[in-house]
């Protein structure tokens, strides 16, 4: 067991704190045999390329790529990739932490299971002072409960996994969205038949931060994992479907995705939605269904947000 590893890993703003340990964690991995390509996609931040060559002076195994411009986590890791001589694909976000075993289990797995395309594993989720929020993150039983899940919401968490190199040159890499391109990948490998695991082993540290994606921008999350869905169930019906960068302009033009106004709406209704569901879960039933009520009537969203959230979670016990 002795295949080279490519792990991929892009950054931006990341605080020095969280990147450098980060990359130390890549770094002292017990499985060696790794190339670490990290692409810097703010070539105006000075103080992390300062880092990344630092780094790269002390380690070979560092390839540092630049952007010339922002061009966003889809066609950075694609550049990643384009250069990758590794056998499998790692990722790794740049403010997450991975266990120094993380590597060496994800490739024994795949290498004892050839069956298997793509392994990802549970997780700790943890604050911006390194704070463990919660680790009562379930993973799905089987690939059979896995695809089911897959239809309601994102059950694997992107820096987790590790894939075999072939599985992302068949489907041409990521697609240039915005967000949740992971879960567009997701989508298509299990279509064209590749197998993913979740080994339920917490091998990372996952870092929530308050500027972060997906708790700033939930309307963005919550449209491109929507047009991920719409595009899963338009293959399913043609065998094909219609995405281009045109395409998907169209679609977030249609939900006024760069409207301010209208993400204000539905974090705020968001926000009643789920805390609806806390009163229910905790009890208070009527103080419940009176949130509830009150982010279905503010926004139409949230009736296929309250769906694809119940359905989610009971996927996991069908």
């Amino acid at each position: 067991m002795n295949k080279l590893v490519t792990v991929i890993m892009s950054t931006y703003n990341e605080e020095e704190r969280h990147l450098r340990t980060a990359i130390d964690s890549i770094l002292n991995q017990t499985y060696k045999n790794i190339e670490f390509i990290i692409i810097l996609d703010n070539p105006l931040n000075q103080n992390i390329l300062d880092i990344l060559n630092d780094y790269k002076q002390r380690d070979e195994r560092i390839t540092i790529i630049v952007n010339k411009r922002n061009l966003g986590l889809a066609e950075s890791l694609n550049k990643g990739l384009s250069i990758a001589k590794g056998d499998y694909i790692a990722r790794m976000d740049a403010d997450d932490i991975s266990v120094e075993n993380r590597i060496e289990k994800q490739i024994d797995f795949l290498e004892k299971n050839s069956s298997w395309d793509i392994v990802a594993c549970n997780v700790s989720v943890i604050d911006e002072n390194d704070k463990v929020i919660t680790s009562d993150f379930k993973v799905p039983k089987n690939f059979r409960q896995l695809k089911r899940i897959l239809r309601y919401g994102n059950p694997v968490v992107h820096p987790s996994v590790v894939m075999k190199r072939s599985v992302l040159i068949k489907l041409n890499g990521y697609r240039d969205f915005p967000v949740a391109q992971d879960y567009d990948l997701w989508l298509r490998a299990v279509e064209a038949g590749f197998k993913i695991f979740v080994l339920d082993e917490k091998l990372i540290y996952y870092r929530i931060r308050e500027n972060g994606i997906s708790v700033s921008n939930a309307y963005k999350q919550y449209l491109l994992a929507k047009y991920a869905k719409q595009l899963f169930y338009e293959r399913k019906k043609t065998g094909k479907d219609q995405f281009s960068k045109q395409n998907l302009e169209l679609f977030l033009n249609r939900h006024k995705y760069y409207d301010k106004k209208r993400q204000e709406q539905f974090n705020k209704s968001r926000k009643y939605l789920f805390d609806g569901i806390s009163m229910l879960q905790s009890g208070r039933l009527f103080s419940g269904v009176k949130m509830i009520g009150k982010a279905l009537l503010i926004d139409e969203e949230m009736i296929n947000l309250l769906f694809s959230s119940v359905m989610f979670k009971l996927s996991y016990f069908l």
